[in-house]
């Protein structure tokens, strides 16, 4: 008995130290930071707009409309840089369509109405600004784009660079053919090389978050297209 209970408590033990040891490595920033880096740099930065591509669709992320704040501080960072990327392409095409979407808190602005101002502080022609106002997460603004545009079958979509891989399936499950847009990079890579600071830090948990989310996203999104549970048709 004695025996056992030795043997056992050495077991608990190394556990112990194993999971000290998972729980140190989590929270290395190099780790997680590699993998998000894998995830954005599926796709290049979007430079040319295919002609027959008639609508930039930018998706939402977040913004508050208290007064006093400018066009730009009521935005989450996450969607500033979504906007901001949606209205350089613009600019590069004019002619196109520049779509903003997201519904924001029953009764008060839409976050697309913020999102347009900023265009429009960048002098985005207004005639050529749309408003998608009912979407709260990437599957519901994507059936919200389709009831408001349903002869539209290829679109431009700008979205966070980590988001891309999971709203584009989402998309394209619909029946709507995606070309990629990244924004909001999360990893930048510096010319020289990047540091590595091996020294645990809570921002690597943040980012360890960000990675399960859309993992499991994406697999979500593939589990229900697979077994039929996914309006794969989507018109």
């Amino acid at each position: 008995m004695t025996l056992f209970f030795f043997i056992f408590k050495k077991k608990i033990r190394s556990s112990i130290k194993l999971l000290g040891l998972v729980f140190l490595l989590i929270l290395m920033s190099p780790i997680s930071s590699k993998l998000i880096q894998g995830q954005e740099r599926r796709y290049e930065v979007l430079d040319e707009v295919p002609e027959d591509v008639s609508i930039l669709l930018v998706l939402g992320a977040g913004g508050v409309p208290e007064d006093g704040l400018s066009v730009y501080q009521r935005l989450d960072n996450a969607v500033l840089q979504r906007t901001l990327e949606g209205i350089r392409l613009w600019k590069l095409n004019p002619e196109k369509l520049l779509v903003f979407s997201s519904r924001g808190r029953e009764g008060y602005t839409s976050q697309a109405l913020l999102y347009a101002d900023v265009a429009l502080e960048h002098g985005v022609d207004p005639t050529q600004i749309r408003l998608i106002e009912k979407g709260v997460t990437t599957e519901t603004e994507a059936f919200d784009f389709i009831g408001q545009f349903p002869e539209v079958k290829k679109i431009v979509l700008v979205t966070s660079a980590i988001h891309l891989r999971r709203a584009s399936k989402i998309f394209e499950g619909l029946g709507v053919k995606v070309i990629p847009a990244p924004a909001d990079f999360l990893i930048k890579i510096h010319p020289g090389g990047n540091r590595i600071n091996w020294f645990p830090s809570l921002s690597s948990l943040i980012k360890w978050n960000t990675l399960l989310h859309e993992g499991i996203g994406i697999l979500w999104v593939e589990l229900r297209i697979a077994t039929g549970l996914f309006p794969v048709s989507g018109r």
